[in-house]
Order: structure tokens, then sequence, then C-alpha cells
């Protein structure tokens, strides 16, 4: 399946080269990363205020998932379960040591009526943010964040969301939507916000089933964190940070401009469902 996806590229250089311009559309070029902290160090300080915290689950609504928040020594500090809004909401005590991190188990995507493809992750950079949204474009940020180096660390943070809401947005709209893991869903933004991410959590399920057919050690989260550490960099081409794969990335590019067809032209299929008429 690989090698006949990899010989038909000659034939899909043109769309590819559309959909990296239009993938791409968010606006910033990419900033070069070394994968070594030297800026702004982690935020890894005990606040002594606590924190009503709040987000949205799933590119699609996820019901009923587990989410789980540790702070950042990896001690669990709440936990929730998303409504059947595919809300959660919850208090962090005083004195947590941030940056923290949010994640999902389980749950129902309620356009699909299946579990989520993948384990979904998001960060928390201090006490002051009040939304963590949980989704695609959240986890390939956070994964890209750690691979920066220097641990997880508000300067990493700010480079994740950079480059990946500018190299792999699929058509986010960055105006309406000012901050993909902290800015509240709403009705000005939910339309461009979930026709983006359901096209990337697509994207990522159809590159993990094209790798996994010829080679059964690829998971879904080892795709993910492949493709976040090669995107430190804001290009995705096998060169960025420890992790990286010329293959995945390869892969990748030709399946962004599937899934980029698909959704511009109103018939993205997740799991044979037409999933744009329910956007």
């Amino acid at each position: 399946m690989l090698k006949s996806l990899i010989s038909s590229t000659p034939k899909l250089v043109s769309v590819i080269a559309l959909s990296s311009t239009l993938i791409a559309c968010g606006g910033a070029e990419s900033v070069a990363v070394n994968s070594t902290s030297n800026g702004l160090q982690a935020s890894l300080t005990s606040n002594n205020n606590s924190l009503d915290l709040s987000g949205t689950v799933g590119d699609s609504p996820i019901i009923k998932a587990n989410i789980t928040i540790k702070d950042s020594n990896g001690n669990i500090v709440a936990t929730s379960i998303s409504d059947d809004s595919a809300h959660y909401s919850v208090n962090i005590p005083e004195g947590t040591s941030y940056p923290l991190i949010v994640s999902i188990d389980g749950g129902i995507n309620t356009v699909t009526n299946e579990a989520p493809l993948f384990d979904m992750v998001s960060v928390i950079e201090n006490n002051s943010q009040t939304t963590a949204n949980i989704n695609s474009f959240t986890t390939l940020i956070t994964h890209s964040a750690q691979a920066m180096g220097g641990a997880l660390n508000l300067r990493n943070i700010s480079l994740a969301k950079l480059q990946i809401t500018n190299s792999v947005n699929f058509g986010l709209n960055n105006d309406i939507l000012l901050d993909v893991v902290a800015s509240q869903i709403n009705e000005e933004n939910v339309a461009s916000f979930v026709k983006a991410s359901v096209t990337l959590g697509e994207w990522l399920n159809r590159t993990y089933i094209t790798l996994s057919a010829e080679d059964q050690s690829w998971t879904q989260e080892k795709l993910v964190i492949a493709l976040a550490a090669d995107l430190v960099d804001g290009t995705l081409d096998g060169k960025g940070a420890e992790g990286s794969d010329a293959v995945v990335a390869a892969t990748a590019n030709i399946l962004s401009a599937q899934v980029l067809v698909e959704n511009l032209s109103q018939s993205l299929q997740v799991t044979d469902i037409n999933v744009m008429t329910s956007i």
C-alpha cells in the first residue's frame, strides 16, 4: 500500500504544491528552532492561586471521555469527564506546579459513534489560562513542544503553537480563533475549527493506516510523536528533532493532498461518513 502510494507521487506533485500553500494558509513563516532550550525557561513553580479550568474535547465532539490533568512532576491534580456537549470543567488546586498536561482516555465521537481514533492531549501554561481545549491540533502542539528539548516550557509551547497552526492548519482561521489551545470555541469560530480539526485528525489517521499496513510496529501515538518532532521547525521533511522520519514525512505529505481535496469539496470521509454534512 505504501509503495503504491509513493509511486503515485509524480501525479500528485501539483496537488501537493497547492496543498502545501493551503494547509499553511495561516500566515506567518516558520521559525527556526534549536533543539535545545536557551530562551524562556520552564514555569515549574508552584502557584498560590487555584484555577477554574474548562474546554472542549475532540475535533468533532467527544463525550464521556475520561480527562486526567497532571502537573509538571507527573502527579495527577484533577480529573473530569466530558459532558454531553463535549465540554469539561475542573478546579486546579492552589500550589500546583505548571505547566500541566491534560489527556483524555475513552469517550465516544458523536459524529462517528465510535471511540476516538487516537489519544489526545493538551497543555496548560499557567494559572491564568482558564481554557484548555483538547483536539488534534493541541496534541501535535504539546508533543512538538516536548520534542524541542529543555522540557516543557513556555518558550517551546509558544513556538509549537506557531509552527503547528501555520504549517498544518488545514484552513484553520487564526484571525477568529487566536489560540487553538486557550481560546474558547464559540459560535463565531466553531465551524472553522471543526472543519480544520476534523481534517487534521483524518490526515493523521490515514497516515497511520498507510504506514501500519507496511510496518505493524507503528501505533497512532508513535506516529503523532514522529510528526510532532518533525514539525519543530515548521517543515514536514523528516529533518526535524529526534524521532523525525523521512518515510513518515513523505507519506504524510502525499495524504495531506488527499484530505485537503476532500475538505475543499465538502466530501471528507471519516470511517465512511461524510463528516462535512454535519458541520
